[in-house]
Parts: C-alpha cells; structure tokens; sequence
C-alpha cells in the first residue's frame, strides 16, 4: 500500500528517491570542498566504485570534475538550504535502516 501511494505522489520509487537525495547530498558535499573519496560513505555507499557508478549515470560527469564546475560559486550560495532539507531526509532514511 505505502509503495503504490510512494509511486503516486512522486512518480518514482522509494529507493531510487533516496538514492537521488543521497547523490544530491554528495553532490553539495563535494561542491563544498570534501574530497569524493570521504563523500561516498558518508552519503551511505559501502564503496566507491557503485558511488561512482551512481554519480556519473546522475550527473553525467565524475565526481572529481564537479570541483571544476565553472558555475561552483553559484552552487556553493544556494547550498545551504539544500542540505538542510536534505539532512532532514537522510534522517529519515537512517531510521528505516535501523
């Protein structure tokens, strides 16, 4: 039941929800200035090599190229917000995990 009301309001699956917030969190983390190798894990990746897999199918580049993006000064002003919403769901995601 709570699957098919998931998918009716959001369009997508639970997992593959997380799995963009996750990578939206790697993403502002990395921006950020952490390195990607100490991302991954914090953003709930058991090991680098599915994290990098995930990120460059998302995003369309790698991890490392986000730190040259060329428009880095606009995302690191709009991060703030972001990541506090997104804290909010990683929250949530820890309890089903427990």
């Amino acid at each position: 039941y709570l699957f098919r009301l998931f998918m009716q309001e959001l369009k997508t699956t639970p997992k593959k929800y997380l799995t963009d917030k996750r990578l939206l969190c790697a993403q502002n983390m990395i921006l950020l200035g952490n390195s990607p190798t100490k991302v991954f894990a914090e953003c709930g990746w058991n090991d680098y090599t599915s994290f990098y897999r995930s990120y460059v199918k998302y995003f369309n580049h790698t991890p490392s190229q986000e730190i040259n993006d060329k428009n880095y000064a606009y995302h690191k002003h709009n991060l703030r917000v972001e990541l506090r919403e997104l804290g909010k769901l990683l929250r949530i995601d820890n309890l089903y995990r427990e």
